[in-house]
């Protein structure tokens, strides 16, 4: 008897946004059979209103309810999954929900990270907890560092860094800059 896996498409965009492109969002989904959107910078409020027909939306705003920050992901109807508990602090917000597979699960989050604040290990290390044992944290961080294609690296990106070496977490970069 064999065992049949899905395999998952999952696809980050850092949105500045996401209420201004919401039929070029619908259109990458369909277009690129994506099963999961994870989307920082969402701009959403307590009043914002945003559906993709066949998509379910979980999201995190920003928590002093401006439209800046947030973070949503956008879950194809068919996978089953759960939410898990929201992180919305100034220094970083969070979507984050599990999946569930045949015998084990995977969590998935949407993060982002304004540029004024600069994390530690530490506090990286203390949010990444809260995912483990098995994760995807797809993000906007804003810590550069020349590891994943960026042409400097600031203190945030070395803080990051540290924790992804010490505690043996993989990422996946294009290895080129991005806007």
């Amino acid at each position: 008897m064999s065992k049949e896996y899905k395999i998952l498409r999952i696809a980050q965009w850092n949105a500045i946004g996401l209420l201004n492109h919401k039929e070029e969002v619908q259109l990458f989904l369909f277009q690129n059979k994506i099963d999961i959107l994870l989307v920082s910078e969402t701009h959403f409020t307590s009043k914002t209103y945003f559906t993709i027909p066949g998509y379910n939306l979980c999201h995190t705003n920003h928590p002093d309810d401006r439209a800046h920050g947030g973070t949503t992901i956008l879950i194809r109807k068919t996978i089953q999954y759960t939410e898990q508990l929201q992180h919305a602090q100034p220094d970083m917000q969070a979507t984050i929900i599990r999946v569930h597979g045949h015998q084990r699960y995977i969590n998935i989050a949407a993060v982002y990270c304004p540029p004024r604040y600069n994390l530690k290990a530490q506090q990286y290390h203390s949010f990444f907890k809260l995912l483990e044992p098995s994760f995807i944290a797809g993000s906007d961080y804003n810590s550069k560092h020349t590891l994943w294609g960026c042409r400097v690296t600031i203190t945030k990106g070395k803080e990051l860094a540290l924790l992804i070496h010490s505690q043996n977490y993989s990422f996946l970069s294009t290895g080129t800059p991005t806007y």
